[in-house]
């Protein structure tokens, strides 16, 4: 009988050292939340009094210490402060940037320029009866401490609004802009920032790009995402999104087509001579993934992957959950950063994020929760906002 009871006992503390030994493992295994391993760049005191999440750039980076912010988050035309890190470590006040634009802004890879489109209202002319105000787009280049380089009226085939001025790359030299560009004919053009010179280089006939559809949620045409590390192009559409996510959700977008779903389509472009196709790559989206962006790193040899994930609970967590509060046990909207190699491999989450009481579509608009991911221009880091700060965590 004591022998019995002995084995019994012995029995329930192997089981309870396993499943001890189970749960730290589970724990230890699991991403950790992205607001443990952040740290906080600078604070933007004015967003603190702004209710409303912010449109995607609101910050631009010129250096690793070194940041362009609009403190008057989604307004049109954008309020442009500089914030600097002192040999202190820590952020000095925002000091007024001399020049603004009507949208948003791209940076030149060492930070010493930027380009926006700049939209000039005209005179209003009547067209069948109905007043329309013309509207002439300027492209402006200029030093982020002189006066604009180039300032020159936007020729291309296709109309661009200040706020598409993300479809432009800059060359890993600092010189030249691409585009590109389906009519008349599927080409990539270059720009010259000194002459304004364009050049249009047409496309390999195996390149068949995807054209921008109005109904859909988020824009799905391909765009250049950037310059790979042997300085050719990397084509892409910038967005990831499902239907199912929307489904799920009760999104008045039900029924549009997915957008690199389950799997991303890059194309890298050699640009030495003319226009021509290296390789391909058909990246697998990570578990969970529904909808986000993807960005390309500075040094050209990773993706990252913003995802937006509707998230249930396994049978597993919905149990531990009673022993581990801190795991899920409920249904719930989780933000994650992975990071990979172009081709998908060597996919790695950086950490989560779970929006408070996000149970709905309708619940987005409340804060907190991050937003506009992107790579600090030393690859080393990645950025968000969240709430009135921009915060940075480690990639490895």
């Amino acid at each position: 009988m004591r022998r019995s009871r002995k084995k019994g006992a012995l029995g329930a503390l192997a089981a309870a050292l396993a499943f001890g030994a189970f749960v730290s493992y589970y724990v230890a295994t699991r991403p950790k939340p992205l607001l443990q391993s952040a740290r906080v760049f600078c604070e933007v005191k004015a967003w603190s009094k702004q209710t409303l999440y912010p449109t995607p750039n609101c910050y631009y980076w010129l250096g690793n210490n070194d940041v362009l912010i609009s403190t008057n988050r989604g307004a049109y035309p954008p309020s442009l402060s500089r914030v600097t890190v002192g040999r202190d470590g820590k952020a000095g006040s925002p000091s007024r940037f001399p020049n603004s634009s009507t949208g948003d802004l791209i940076v030149s890879p060492n930070g010493k320029f930027v380009a926006y489109l700049d939209s000039v209202a005209g005179p209003i002319t009547v067209t069948a009866g109905v007043p329309v105000r013309s509207q002439t787009t300027y492209l402006v280049i200029c030093s982020v401490d002189a006066e604009p380089t180039l300032r020159r009226r936007w020729v291309g085939s296709e109309t661009m609004l200040p706020d598409e001025i993300a479809k432009l790359a800059w060359a890993p030299d600092n010189r030249i802009l691409y585009y590109l560009q389906t009519l008349p004919r599927p080409c990539i053009c270059r720009m010259d920032m000194q002459t304004g010179k364009i050049v249009g280089l047409p496309l390999p006939p195996e390149v068949r790009l995807r054209g921008n559809s109005e109904h859909a949620p988020y824009p799905s045409e391909d765009r250049i995402l950037g310059f790979t590390s042997n300085r050719s192009v990397l084509i892409g559409c910038p967005y990831v999104q499902t239907r199912a996510f929307f489904d799920a959700f009760g999104d008045p977008a039900v029924g549009q087509p997915d957008v690199n779903f389950p799997s991303a389509s890059l194309i890298e472009l050699s640009l030495d001579e003319r226009p021509k196709v290296i390789r391909t790559y058909s990246p697998a989206n990570p578990h969970h993934a529904d909808m986000g962006v993807l960005a390309l790193s500075p040094r050209g040899d990773r993706l990252l992957w913003g995802m937006l994930c509707a998230e249930k609970p396994s049978a597993l967590e919905v149990r531990l959950h009673r022993f581990l509060p801190g795991l899920r046990g409920e249904a719930s909207v989780v933000e994650r950063g992975w990071v990979s190699h172009l081709d998908g491999s060597d996919m790695k989450e950086i950490g989560y994020y779970t929006i408070p009481g996000a149970t709905s579509s309708k619940a987005f608009a409340n804060e907190p929760w991050i937003l506009d991911p992107k790579w600090t221009p030393d690859g080393k880091r990645i950025s968000f906002l969240f709430k009135d700060r921009i915060m940075t965590v480690p990639v490895d």
